[in-house]
């Protein structure tokens, strides 16, 4: 091929199929009716940054198919693609304006906190298909982990228990239990270390010895 020449073009969108790699599509068997009906839901109960109320949050969720466990904090602005595709376990906060896009299984475990704009991405393309086809991709995070502000996880991935991602890292690969990680791609830079306590760190102070008892003559000397 002399410089300048161009293969021939082999990417075909009009091929593209939501099905490969999907026993029932990216949809799981959800009717045209549901998936129109939850944009309109999505758009007026869990898109507004005016509206906190977690509660309703979590019954609309649950009514579309989501399993949202016990004492769950969805902040205003939240994204949410496909939610009979999502597990979120107890007590986890998700943060303004996060995007959770379940085109296949999202699982959240229990205590996690997703920052705001952090976006978690379970879809994803088969660029070797000339369709571009989409295939499973599913992420896992485990209980306690801390995704922090604008941090991108990419599917195939499992974070581990009490893992922290930080601020605007992009991850491709799991991540260890208790690792901290960084960067694009994120890398493991430490270890996070848990106190066994709540609360801001108790300050240590160290006792002075006493002082030792002063030398008196013995009386009559």
């Amino acid at each position: 091929m002399t410089a300048g020449e161009r293969p021939p073009l082999k990417v075909d969108l009009t091929k593209f199929s939501t099905n490969e790699g999907y026993e029932l599509g990216d949809n799981k068997g959800a009717s045209f009716v549901k998936r129109a009906l939850w944009l309109f839901v999505n758009a007026l109960i869990m898109r507004p940054s005016f509206l906190p109320l977690y509660g309703l949050k979590a019954r609309v969720l649950r009514a579309f198919g989501a399993k949202i466990g016990e004492g769950v904090i969805f902040k205003p602005g939240i994204h949410v693609n496909r939610p009979w595709n999502l597990t979120i376990g107890d007590h986890c906060w998700i943060g303004e304006q996060v995007w959770l896009d379940c085109t296949s299984e999202l699982k959240i475990g229990s205590h996690v906190v997703i920052s705001q704009g952090a976006f978690l991405c379970c879809g994803m393309h088969d660029w070797q298909d000339p369709g571009m086809g989409s295939v499973i991709a599913p992420i896992t995070v485990e209980d306690g982990v801390w995704i922090a502000s604008f941090a991108r996880i990419a599917g195939n991935v499992t974070i581990g228990q009490e893992a922290v991602i930080a601020m605007g890292s992009v991850v491709f690969t799991d991540c260890e239990v208790r690792g901290t990680y960084r960067g694009n791609p994120a890398r493991k830079i430490g270890i996070r270390r848990i106190r066994n306590y709540p609360g801001p760190p108790k300050k240590m102070t160290a006792k002075r010895p006493a002082a030792p008892a002063e030398a008196h003559e013995p009386a009559g000397a």
